[in-house]
């Protein structure tokens, strides 16, 4: 009798645990991408470089990954189309803007498509 009512509260047991697990939605791209990400692109083996955007559509990047070194402070971020569309002014005064698809994202990492590369972003 005690086995028997052991297996069965070890089993209810179970049964409600697995039950509680709920699969991580991400929140909607734009809520989503704001704070510090860990970024990587595939084809280089550097380790990760750190990038930063702000809510108020501002970014930063610790190294230039998406723009170089030859940015000015004026880097803008957007969500369009389920891309994230970023653009900044060069020091030599010319501009850039860069879509960049979404490959795939979870809740704490997104990949971008960048043609021939991917960019993984992960949550710091």
């Amino acid at each position: 009798m005690t086995t028997r009512t052991l297996k069965i509260t070890f089993i209810s047991i179970i049964a409600g645990a697995c039950g509680n697990d709920k699969e991580c939605v991400p929140p909607p791209l734009a809520d989503q991408i704001v704070g510090s990400w860990n970024a990587e692109l595939t084809s280089l083996h550097t380790g990760p470089q750190e990038i930063t955007f702000e809510s108020d559509g501002n970014f930063k990047e610790s190294k230039g990954l998406l723009f170089g070194t030859y940015l000015k402070s004026e880097d803008h971020w957007k969500i369009q189309n389920d891309s994230l569309v970023v653009e900044g002014k060069f020091s030599n005064g010319t501009q850039a803007k860069y879509e960049f698809s979404i490959a795939s994202r979870t809740c704490n990492e997104i990949v971008l498509d960048l043609e021939e590369d991917k960019l993984t972003l992960t949550k710091r």
